[in-house]
């Protein structure tokens, strides 16, 4: 399954029509929502998903940046690695202003 399709799966339609691209920005391990809160406060979550190399065996969030002319929000979604646990959306951050375009894993997937 691709990134798109993952999403596909966990958001509805309508919200991701909304958007005109979506991209993958990386994944990292588990970090506590205050900690996310206060890097996306701070404009630094660019600097923290560059400083890692995503890995399939420990990462369990994954960033997205959704945008169209007017808006660009940043989605996590949570993927446990369990066998028997879903994917679940996790948080979006809405109207985001940091720039990605320094990161080695952004991809465009819509």
């Amino acid at each position: 399954m691709n990134w798109l399709e993952s999403l596909e799966e966990l958001i509805d339609k309508e919200t991701l029509d909304k958007y005109n691209k979506i991209f993958y920005l990386n994944s990292i391990v588990a970090i506590p929502e205050t900690q996310i809160d206060e890097i996306v406060e701070d404009n630094k979550l660019s600097q923290l998903l560059s400083q890692e190399e995503p890995d399939a065996t420990t990462d369990i969030l994954d960033f997205f940046l959704l945008e169209n002319e007017v808006v660009r929000d940043v989605m996590i979604i949570l993927s446990p690695h369990e066998l028997m646990e879903d994917e679940s959306f996790f948080k979006t951050y809405p109207n985001i202003e940091e720039d990605f375009s320094n990161l080695d894993s952004l991809e465009q997937i819509k």
